[in-house]
């Protein structure tokens, strides 16, 4: 006979936790949880950087491409005229900017000629075009290719921009007004992570010719030739976030000029070294210096494209020297030559 049958007014005894064993279960729920979660990220970042170093090896290839078809690297940007100053004044109202850019020459070779016809090869000068509703619309569609996944910025570019004019919608046959404000595209297209490298300092002229030590400029027709440094030497594309924690950096568009409203192309299409790689200290480093620099929420550094077709890790803390904020300088580092195609400077590993 059981106690239960022998004292059937007595209820089975219930099995339950206590409240200490129940903290300790959720402590080492909560201890397992904290370490899990970095190596989930750390492998998502992982995954996220993998594919924006293919992004840059299709970009690079693209590059290859278009050079084996016309013999020449796409030009940094078209003009779409003389300009009658440049760069443009507040006051000149007959200057223009450049369009296009080589971001969006190589779009048949990264399996978009559709979009290709449609924009470049339908309006091969982009300036007023722009005011066309259904050219906006294709000017603003997304390409993945173009954007880094660890990016968060928006899928279009909204960010300030260097420009310090600001160019108005043709009204009634009046030409483009120009108030002298900096802002950002007038009409925002899409934005992309990756740019060209135009100068291994500030940009600069030589007259009114803007003088490019990268491969890429206004109208430019750099060659294999013309990289006497060596394709492994030599950076093509590399990455602009569109911020880096809080700072703004201004990504870039696969578009060209913002929509061709910009007196150039380095804060849209276009890198330079006028400061290092994540310039994040604003006291240092002012808007223009940020817009011009490399950039990316990968740990440490970013990734850059080399006109031998390979991809490489470049390190923020890339051997670079530069005094009060603007790099003036000859290519004397290993940052500066990497960009210049043809400073005849021995580069080691990097």
């Amino acid at each position: 006979m059981t106690i239960l049958q022998k004292f059937p007014n007595r209820t089975r005894p219930r099995i339950a936790f206590t409240l200490v064993e129940l903290l300790v279960v959720i402590a080492i729920i909560g201890v397992l949880v904290g370490l899990l979660l970095p190596a989930v990220q750390s492998a998502r970042e992982a995954a996220r950087r993998m594919q924006c170093s293919n992004n840059l090896k299709q970009l690079a290839l693209s590059l290859h491409n278009y050079e084996s078809t016309h013999k020449t690297f796409p030009p940094g940007s078209v003009l779409p005229r003389v300009f009658a100053v440049y760069p443009p004044t507040a006051t000149n109202n007959t200057a223009k900017t450049a369009g296009w850019t080589w971001s969006s020459f190589i779009l048949p070779f990264i399996e978009q000629t559709a979009l290709y016809d449609a924009t470049v090869g339908a309006q091969p000068v982009m300036g007023r075009a722009i005011v066309d509703v259904n050219l906006r619309r294709l000017l603003q569609t997304p390409l993945s290719t173009f954007r880094c996944p660890s990016d968060s910025g928006p899928p279009l570019n909204e960010a300030p921009a260097e420009s310090h004019f600001r160019f108005g919608l043709e009204v009634a046959g009046i030409d483009w007004f120009i108030d002298g404000s900096a802002v950002g595209p007038r009409v925002p297209v899409s934005t992309s992570n990756y740019v060209g490298m135009h100068h291994h300092r500030a940009h600069e002229y030589s007259g009114a010719t803007m003088v490019h030590t990268g491969a890429f400029g206004p109208n430019s027709r750099t060659r294999i030739g013309d990289i006497s440094d060596g394709t492994t030497n030599t950076i093509c594309v590399g990455e602009r976030a569109y911020r880096v924690g809080t700072v703004v950096m201004h990504a870039a568009t696969w578009v060209g000029c913002a929509a061709a409203f910009h007196d150039d192309c380095i804060d849209d299409s276009w890198a330079t070294a006028r400061s290092p790689v994540n310039p994040t200290q604003t006291v240092i480093y002012n808007t223009y210096a940020r817009q011009q620099a490399l950039s990316s929420n990968h740990t440490g550094g970013v990734q850059v494209g080399l006109f031998d077709g390979s991809v490489r890790f470049l390190s923020q803390n890339v051997d670079f020297l530069m005094v009060g904020g603007s790099n003036t300088t000859v290519a004397d580092s290993v940052y500066e030559r990497l960009i210049h195609k043809s400073d005849g400077g021995v580069i080691g590993d990097f």
